[in-house]
């Protein structure tokens, strides 16, 4: 049972309402109170999808204590994270030694272990943390958490079941080496008040599963860790709050820190445990930068089975393209992007980790007593940050040029894709123009055929109306010569009656189809222009 702790004014405040987070943090003013409304407000809507609901909490905890011993804990619910945090109220006695509780309260807490880690788990990257509000808001008054950790936990229990926050990425700071803020400073708990805090995210990649003898043989999954981490300066006592999916750090940690063994040595003193709080950056950097090696090559392989084949396909195997092969293309060229910007945000990030606690060690308010062990150990840790660093680098680079080449052989595609509908034009010409040929050949013999009419329907006319009864010719006569030349007179005018009708009627349908395709050429005279001059050209 812990005993009553001294705890200020502002902090027991502060705890007693920590329903209210980030509200009741005790640099609430530092902050701005609408800054705070908002994270407060977003928070409340977030936390219908970020929280299981029917599920179980379990909330793993893993503390290291002076004495370097190993103790592992799953806490259940609120009542268990409590009693875990050693939160005990007493009720102060009356005025005057009467037996009327007062209004004020005194909490007792357990006195911070060295360092301690909580792990806010979940069973992927887009399902709710296993914890309750409720649960959340008391760890992160407990430890006065800066609120913008917030920002870095709504990127689990996505709302529209897809991971649509790939793209945050964000680094943020708090550092107060002297002058702590009221409430922060609790001797009896371990806590200086002066501290550090970091809030950061990094992504890495795992492959989800495999198919072998498919083009796209294997698929990847980028999956992102929330991290924050605060440690005191006076103390050396460290606290470690980390959104896990599929518990993947909790393994890296456990094998940092394994139960089976003993760690004293490396949280005696503060320049010890900063190390070792360095030493778990490390470990989360080489957890985000493993897998992008063998990803990058795994994307190199598909690219090629999917892009190969076109690049060097025969010209008599073109129509087996179509749109969907530039979409897959497409496709895998954005993930190469997206490739590239992860695992640029992950080489940011690391860069300001490696700058902040650079000029950490340069504040003039580092304790001096651990200053120089403090700088040969950020140093070393620098340096192999660096590595990391240039790691991811190399990897970026090598991602770029992929796209590159994709970026190539899809151009070779959409030419191929053009050469196809080309051929297939091609073909729907050559088809036209043996229809028009055939429709030409129709119209020369329907020309002939109203030719033909034109010149015997005058005749063909007097002949009917010669051979009624209005004409008639002598009995026994076979020929009559008068009757001819009446004939001929009636069937001459006739037919030059016949032409000049059939004449002027197309000479004014000439006239009007002219006043049309004018119309049309002023109408667009860039087009009419370009086809008369590669009309001109093929004539000359």
């Amino acid at each position: 049972m812990p005993t009553p702790t001294q705890v200020p004014h502002e902090f027991e405040t502060s705890y007693l309402g920590s329903d209210n987070y980030p509200l009741n943090h005790v640099s609430a003013r530092s902050y701005g109170r609408a800054s705070l409304s908002e994270q407060r407000r977003r928070l409340i809507d977030r936390g219908r999808t970020l929280f299981v609901r029917n599920e179980k909490a379990k909330i793993p905890i893993r503390d290291i204590t002076g004495a370097g011993k190993v103790n592992k804990d799953n806490v259940l619910n609120d009542d268990h994270l409590k009693e875990l945090l050693g939160d005990l109220t007493i009720a102060s006695p009356g005025p005057q030694g009467l037996n009327q509780p007062s209004a004020s309260r005194v909490l007792a807490f357990q006195k911070d272990v060295k360092c301690r880690f909580v792990f806010l788990v979940a069973e992927n990257a887009l399902a709710p943390l296993e914890a309750r509000p409720k649960m959340l808001m008391r760890l992160l008054t407990f430890y006065q958490v800066m609120p913008q950790f917030l920002d870095f936990l709504y990127v689990y229990g996505s709302p529209h079941g897809e991971d649509k926050n790939l793209r945050f990425s964000g680094f943020r700071t708090e550092k107060v080496l002297i002058n702590p803020v009221p409430g922060t400073c609790i001797p009896d708990m371990g806590r200086s008040g002066r501290r550090f805090q970091l809030c950061y995210n990094l992504k890495t990649v795992g492959l989800k599963f495999e198919q072998p003898g498919q083009e796209v043989d294997k698929i990847w999954k980028i999956r992102q860790a929330a991290i924050h981490h605060q440690f005191d300066i006076g103390s050396g006592v460290q606290t470690w709050i980390i959104g896990d999916p599929h518990a993947a750090v909790k393994g890296r940690v456990q094998e940092l820190f394994h139960e089976s063994r003993e760690h004293s040595a490396k949280f005696g003193t503060v320049e010890q445990s900063l190390l070792s709080s360095l030493e778990v950056h490390l470990a989360l950097a080489r957890w985000a930068t493993s897998e992008w090696r063998w990803n990058v090559q795994s994307l190199e392989e598909i690219i090629d089975n999917l892009t190969l084949k076109i690049v060097y396909i025969q010209k008599s195997d073109l129509d087996t393209l179509d749109s969907e092969s530039l979409g897959n293309v497409q496709e895998w060229e954005d993930k190469t992007n997206e490739t590239i910007m992860v695992m640029g945000s992950n080489s940011d990030i690391l860069t300001l980790l490696r700058k902040f606690y650079k000029e950490l060690v340069e504040d003039q308010n580092f304790p001096s007593s651990e200053l120089t062990a403090c700088k040969q150990a950020v140093n070393d840790f620098a340096f192999q940050l660096d590595e990391i660093i240039y790691d991811t680098q190399m990897q970026i680079s090598r991602a770029k040029v992929l796209v590159k080449i994709v970026a190539d052989r899809k151009a070779i595609l959409i030419q191929h894709l053009q050469t196809q509908a080309a051929l297939v034009a091609s073909k729907l010409t050559a088809s036209m123009y043996d229809q028009a040929d055939r429709s030409a050949m129709e119209a020369i013999a329907m020309r002939i055929v109203t030719v033909v009419t034109l010149v015997y329907l005058p005749a063909t006319f007097s002949s009917t109306f010669f051979s009624t009864d209005v004409v008639k010719y002598e009995d026994g006569v076979k020929f009559s010569k008068v009757a001819f030349e009446r004939f001929l007179q009636v069937t001459i005018p006739l037919m030059v009656i016949t032409f000049l009708l059939a004449g002027g009627w197309f000479w004014w349908e000439w006239q009007k189809r002219s006043r049309s395709s004018m119309a049309t050429r002023n109408a667009n005279p860039s087009v009419f222009s370009l086809h008369e001059l590669v009309s001109a050209k093929g004539l000359l």
